[in-house]
């Protein structure tokens, strides 16, 4: 048997670290303009040495054009940015609106705004996978699901077949189809009663007769032959509709008619008739129910053209100036003035406790606001001297830019630049667009022949608008225009470029003349 050892061994270790007030900061860089200003709204109410600066306010008119050190002029002849330059400008210009911050307290001595916090999670996302949970805690869908449990509870079912339903119901996504396969969902049910492929079939045939008409279907051909099913006698055109849907489901996007017809051995009449009244049918039985929030937004910065300049106008009409209170000042003036003794009979130490700590949250909350807003300032500025032709010609002249090279160039992380960019929009004379949207990856690796991924969906979209329809043009083809431009992608790229904007082939395209 061995003698136990005992000593001291050292270890190198890498390990994330992130303290509250670390992530209040990070909170803030992602916020949209009116989540700002509602969380400034909350800060000012929860915090009593916070205040909103009334004299920034009278200064400032909202309705007129910003001053000369807030527009931001850019030469359309010299792209390059001296950001080191206009980061000093600012700097000092801001500055006045944080004096009783301490240098060393600023938020950015206090983080890394670096990818040591990519693992940090959004508040958003949830690993929840219990039924129970999911049955319990499900908001999606959940004004369709009481509408359907009211018609269940008027239905003429069983006590088991009420609570089958009850368990389909919570796997409908927005459309209101069942997510599951049949046999997916028959192990999701037997975790909770005791269920037969064949009773849960019989529950999915109940259920698919509620109201809204084909909801509950497995898929699109379903959901389309339910609500036809229901509208017999009522239109003589549901038998060859039921047909087609039944038999040839697969043929309808190519709209051949003919063939449709020949196969079915029906007319072209009765086969276009029936195609129309598929077209009046409801393919998301269940988006009169959708609970999706409203998303208003609110643009940072506008861009626009004065002369031969694009100006950058900051929109702050939403988000007042803060301050922290005149009176803690003269308050720390005055209990520094005080001899010991009477400081401590005069003030409870839980109140200069509790001023203490909203002093600090106050500086972290006004150092958080400043680092979010001048650095989004700086990311507009490198977005507009880059994109200053998409400004003058639209997206087909879009200039290809990542996020590393405007994070290379105002010397922040690419996970904070990601932060700053999310949610945050730009007003342009071609309408409003997400920071996002400026940044695509470059095509190409040679020099003068690099382009924008952006710049070249447009280009594909408008030359197949423009072909001929009883002759659209195949992927091929259009590489081969795209090259005589200058562009040079293979047939397979132009496929992946199609495909994300939803353009069917050429096959599908073409249509009977």
């Amino acid at each position: 048997m061995s003698a136990m050892r005992t000593g001291f061994q050292q270890t190198v270790a890498l390990r994330n670290r992130t303290v509250p007030r670390m992530g209040q900061s990070i909170h803030l860089l992602q916020m949209t303009k009116l989540e700002l200003a509602s969380a400034i709204e909350q800060e000012l109410s929860d915090n009593p040495l916070l205040e909103i600066d009334e004299a920034t306010i009278e200064s400032e008119n909202l309705h007129e054009p910003v001053s000369e050190s807030d527009s931001h002029e850019f030469d359309a002849d010299d792209l390059e940015l001296d950001i080191e330059e206009h980061a000093d400008q600012v700097t000092e210009e801001q500055q006045q609106h944080f004096d009783r911050l301490e240098p060393d307290e600023s938020i950015e001595h206090e983080i890394e705004w670096d990818d040591e916090l990519s693992h940090l999670s959004s508040p958003r996302e949830t690993n929840d996978s219990d039924l129970v949970s999911v049955l319990e805690n499900r908001s999606k869908s959940d004004t369709l699901v009481e509408h359907l449990r009211d018609q269940l509870r008027l239905s003429e079912c069983t006590k088991e077949e009420a609570q089958i339903a009850e368990i389909v119901f919570e796997f409908l996504n927005e459309d209101g189809f069942v997510t599951l396969s049949n046999e997916a969902l028959l192990v999701e049910v037997q975790r909770f009663v005791a269920c037969s492929l064949a009773e849960l079939e019989d529950v999915l045939a109940l259920v698919q007769g509620f109201s809204p008409l084909g909801v509950c279907a497995r898929d699109l051909r379903e959901c389309l032959m339910n609500q036809t099913r229901a509208l017999a006698g009522f239109d003589e055109r549901v038998p060859n509709a039921m047909r087609l849907l039944r038999d040839a489901f697969d043929l309808l996007p190519s709209q051949h008619f003919d063939v449709i017809a020949d196969s079915l051995d029906l007319s072209p009449d009765m086969v276009y008739d029936a195609v129309e009244f598929i077209k009046h049918l409801n393919p998301r039985p269940a988006s009169s129910f959708s609970s999706e929030r409203i998303e208003y937004i609110k643009p940072e910065a506008r861009v626009h053209k004065v002369g031969d300049k694009w100006e950058v106008e900051m929109l702050d009409d939403y988000v007042p100036q803060l301050k922290i209170s005149d009176w803690y000042s003269e308050y720390r003036r005055s209990v520094g003035r005080k001899p010991r003794r009477e400081h401590a009979r005069s003030t409870d130490a839980k109140d200069r406790e509790y001023l203490k700590e909203c002093h600090s949250r106050a500086k972290l909350f006004l150092s958080s606001l400043r680092f979010r807003n001048f650095n989004v300032m700086r990311i507009l500025w490198v977005v507009v001297a880059k994109q200053q032709a998409f400004f003058e010609r639209g997206e087909g002249a879009m200039q290809p830019l990542l996020l590393a090279d405007v994070a290379e160039e105002i010397g922040l992380h690419n996970s904070t630049v990601s932060r700053l960019t999310t949610g945050k929009y730009l007003e342009t004379p071609r309408g409003i667009y997400e920071l996002k949207y400026f940044f695509s990856n470059r095509v190409g690796n040679q020099p003068g022949k690099e382009h924008s991924g952006v710049a070249i969906r447009a280009v594909l979209k408008n030359l197949i608008q423009r072909e001929d329809p009883g002759r659209p043009l195949s992927d091929q083809a259009i590489a081969s225009q795209l090259k005589e431009r200058n562009i040079e992608i293979s047939r397979r790229t132009v496929t992946k470029y199609r495909e994300s904007l939803a353009i069917p082939s050429s096959k599908e395209r073409r249509q009977v003349a």
